[in-house]
């Protein structure tokens, strides 16, 4: 993947560039001499290997302050075809298009969590985080590199998932509203219904004997799980049992409670698709 590669490319000329200020070069091969990035010989060197920290490596600090430039001029020509390239092969990298971002996000977040798997982290953290990080683009490692219509483009980028991240964050901290507003010792007789039903208990008790048969003993047994009359029930899992979705008494017709309690579900970490 050309993107890869690229990003390699980047960071490598990266530590160059800090190695440069630093004056460090790394000498490499069998003639046993220092090296700089673009293939100079600097400096003959005794039988060794590694990094070697020399003040006399460059002529002087104009000398110094050349190849410098040239190394940040190098960076911001990959950096230019890294965010086009990426795009084309849906590479993510900290500074990637939103396209890719978006794509990517899913996957991010669920191996966020995956590497912290406790209590104190959740989406809601891996937003703010990301966030944060975003918010502060001038601090990243490429930013300085960034020639002036490649670091447009990235701005842009930048405030389209600040939005999108925006956006996500209400959605969670509504959906723990809901949660917490969600007093569970008082849901009333069609929430408990709309509960069972998307937990699929309904349509599991209802393929069974002797409720296959008979809607009445259905009604009965939820009376007894839900503490709800078997009366009150009955009317409203005809509609469900019989498909029935224009049914008035259908409880999946009452939307304001279906997405408190599909959001109730979702938030404790059900997975919808697996009964609907």
């Amino acid at each position: 993947m050309k993107s890869e590669k690229l990003e390699k490319l980047v960071i490598k000329e990266l530590s160059t560039c800090s190695n440069i200020n630093e004056n460090i070069c790394f000498y490499e091969g069998q003639d046993r001499e220092i090296i700089d990035t673009f293939g100079n010989v600097q400096k003959t060197i005794d039988n060794q290997s590694g990094y070697e920290i020399n003040y006399n490596i460059f002529k002087n600090e104009a000398h110094k302050k050349e190849i410098l430039s040239t190394s940040k001029s190098l960076i911001g020509e990959y950096l230019e075809d890294l965010f086009k390239i990426s795009k084309e092969e849906n590479y993510f990298w900290e500074l990637c298009s939103f396209t890719v971002y978006k794509d990517h996000y899913n996957k991010r977040l669920e191996n966020f969590l995956f590497k912290n798997d406790n209590e104190f982290f959740d989406e809601i953290t891996f937003i703010e985080m990301e966030l944060k990080i975003l918010n502060n683009l001038h601090k990243q490692r490429f930013y300085d590199f960034l020639r002036v219509p490649t670091l447009e483009l990235i701005k842009k980028a930048s405030s389209k998932k600040i939005f999108f991240l925006n956006e996500k964050l209400s959605m969670q901290k509504q959906s723990d509203d809901i949660v917490q507003l969600l007093d569970l010792d008082k849901i009333s007789g069609i929430e408990k219904i709309i509960y069972l039903q998307k937990l699929g208990i309904i349509d599991f008790l209802s393929k069974k004997q002797p409720f296959i048969s008979s809607i009445n003993s259905l009604a009965n047994i939820l009376s007894i799980i839900t503490s709800v009359k078997s009366g009150t029930i009955q009317p409203m899992i005809n509609p469900i049992i019989n498909n029935d979705t224009t049914s008035k008494n259908h409880p999946l017709n009452s939307k304001k409670n279906v997405q408190k309690i599909e959001t109730h579900l979702i938030k404790i970490g059900f997975d919808l698709n697996e009964t609907n």
